[in-house]
């Protein structure tokens, strides 16, 4: 209907303004044509034959055409002041038409005058005269008001006949949609209640046309569909209760590797969509050295495999299942046994570093106590050297316990922090003056920048000392002599940031995220060469953690690491 009536309302704005255009053309071309022969009479019988001024008003009073079509004409002098008019007494005109006919141009205008609170509009012409372009000029003027009221007659003519058009033409095109539209209305309701799961849907037939047939075979769909629909939703019900509620990841696929049914939870174990999948591109995504063939020629029976999707070990069982020898489908249950796997690889790679860092001074101390007892607790001085260094390795070992059962704490959530409002600022200055002997040694110089004396964080003070220490005794082992260690503090509108760098060794891009593991060292000779039990970092990142910040590092080999500490800031009232 919007369409059809818009259609309508273009074609007759198009054709009635042409209609206007044409006859407001036409009627102004006449008007122009009578005024210019008019001059042009002026112009020769009476300035040019006349040629006085004297006997311009009475050549004008002789002209009679003037009053019959309320059309008046003036003789004007070359400044503009009126000589002759057929309209007494004699006016001077000041307009548009007549200043441009003093510059020799002939003009056409319109002027709205008020007369006696009546208004009269006049359509101006004016020009110089032919015979004495210099001397004269002829001006006349019409009255238009016949004019523009016919034109608004014919306007408003015209208006109430497109009116009456789209009326008509709405009346008509609503009668004629409405036949088409309330059918296919109640195809679309019904058709709406279908897709809502009522399928007990019928349409009464009215007619024998396109319409009626399309309803017909929209009924015999719709019972078919019941049918089908009832069937196949008992048929689901049974397979969505079982499937949906099993923590495991199943997929089924028919004897053309077409992926008939899935779970949640097999969705859930892969990083890709399986909705579209079929079974050789599902073996291909998983590395499997699996195909549809192979069970379909025997040569595959049911079978485990092992594999590695996007960092998780899923334990993947094929089970074919097969009528009278053929193949109809192949039934696959996933287990994530990520966990179990992680967990056990972390419990086989923490007894294995354990074990390292404790046999390793165990092995200390039993060959030197074998040493003693052989007889060289005789020698003082040979026994003091053992027995110093077999103290210095119980103090290591001491170390490592005590480290372990602080991480264990954390692990266990037993760890009590005692947070108190600190400055930041005096804490690192400590952090600074506990490895201020370490940097002497090595004559290094140790650079603390920052723009203001207090930094203000909710903290334990004596835990965020230990993270400082750490990460500064770090940068002072692994950096070669006079060399300096920069630490300074940067403040953003939500957080505080603490840089420390070194312009030492540098660490690998592949090790840099796991310098915070337990146990991890880059440099595992030089590490233990220097000391440490290679948990440090790995206390400092809980300890970060349980303080709601975050510690990260980034180096480049051979140039330096900048170790970064960020803290939440504090809002005005004292919390963060």
């Amino acid at each position: 209907m919007f369409l059809y009536l818009t259609l309508v309302f273009i074609v007759m704005i198009i054709i009635g303004t042409y209609i206007l255009s044409s006859l407001k053309n036409y009627e102004q071309t006449k008007i122009n044509s009578d005024i210019i022969n008019y001059a042009n009479y002026v112009d020769e019988q009476i300035i040019n034959n006349l040629e006085t001024p004297q006997n311009f008003q009475h050549g004008l009073e002789n002209i009679l055409y003037s009053a019959k079509n309320d059309m008046q004409c003036s003789i004007l002098n070359s400044r503009g002041t009126t000589i002759a008019s057929t309209s007494l007494p004699c006016e001077n005109f000041n307009n548009q038409s007549i200043i441009q006919a003093m510059t020799g141009v002939e003009n056409f205008s319109y002027l709205k005058e008020k007369n006696d609170g009546k208004i009269k509009i006049w359509y101006n012409y004016a020009r110089p005269s032919e015979f004495y372009p210099d001397s004269y000029i002829i001006f006349i003027r019409v009255n238009s008001a016949d004019f523009l009221d016919n034109m608004s007659k014919m306007t408003f003519t015209l208006i109430l006949s497109l009116l009456l058009a789209l009326t008509l033409a709405g009346i008509i095109g609503f009668l004629f949609a409405g036949t088409l539209t309330e059918p296919i209305r109640n195809l679309t309701k019904k058709a709406k209640q279908i897709a809502n799961g009522n399928f007990d849907q019928k349409i009464v037939i009215n007619s024998n046309d396109e319409i009626g047939e399309l309803t017909e075979s929209f009924n015999y769909m719709t019972q078919r569909l019941n049918k089908a629909m009832h069937e196949l939703t008992m048929e689901n019900n049974k397979l969505e209760i079982i499937l949906q509620n099993m923590n495991d990841g199943v997929m089924y696929f028919d004897a053309e590797g077409n992926l008939v049914q899935y779970n949640y939870a097999a969705q859930n174990l892969f990083d890709f969509h399986i909705d579209n999948l079929n079974f050789d591109a599902l073996a291909k995504k998983l590395n499997l050295n699996n195909n549809l063939a192979a069970y379909k020629n025997n040569i595959r029976q049911s079978n485990d495999e092992l594999v590695n999707v996007n960092q998780k070990y899923l334990n993947t069982n094929f089970i074919p299942y097969k009528n009278k020898g053929k193949l109809e489908g192949i039934l696959i249950v996933i287990q994530d046994i990520t966990k179990h796997r992680k967990l056990d690889d972390m419990r086989k790679e923490f007894v294995a570093n354990v074990s390292h860092e404790i046999r390793t001074p165990l092995t200390t101390i039993k060959s030197y106590t074998e040493t003693l007892l052989n007889g060289a607790i005789d020698d003082k001085k040979t026994s003091m050297n053992f027995l110093t260094t077999i103290n210095n390795v119980t103090d290591t070992m001491s170390l490592l316990v005590k480290d372990l059962l602080e991480l264990s704490r954390f692990d266990n959530n037993q760890m009590k922090l005692e947070f108190a409002t600190i400055n930041l600022v005096d804490t690192i200055n400590k952090s600074i003056e506990q490895n201020k002997i370490l940097a002497i040694n090595k004559n290094q110089q140790i650079n603390f920048t920052q723009h203001n004396e207090v930094y203000h964080i909710r903290a334990d003070a004596n835990r965020i000392v230990q993270v400082f220490s750490n990460i500064i005794s770090n940068a002072i082992k692994y950096s070669p002599e006079n060399k300096s260690i920069d630490i300074n503090i940067e403040e953003t509108a939500k957080y505080i940031r603490v840089y420390v760098k070194d312009y030492g060794y540098g660490i690998p891009k592949d090790d840099l995220h796991n310098i915070f593991e337990r146990f991890y060292r880059v440099d595992k000779a030089r590490s233990r060469m220097m000391g440490g039990t290679g948990l440090g970092l790995a206390i400092a990142k809980e300890i970060i953690h349980a303080h709601d910040g975050k510690i990260a590092a980034s180096s480049k080999l051979n140039v330096g690491t900048t170790m970064i500490v960020r803290f939440k800031k504090m809002s005005g009232d004292g919390n963060e």
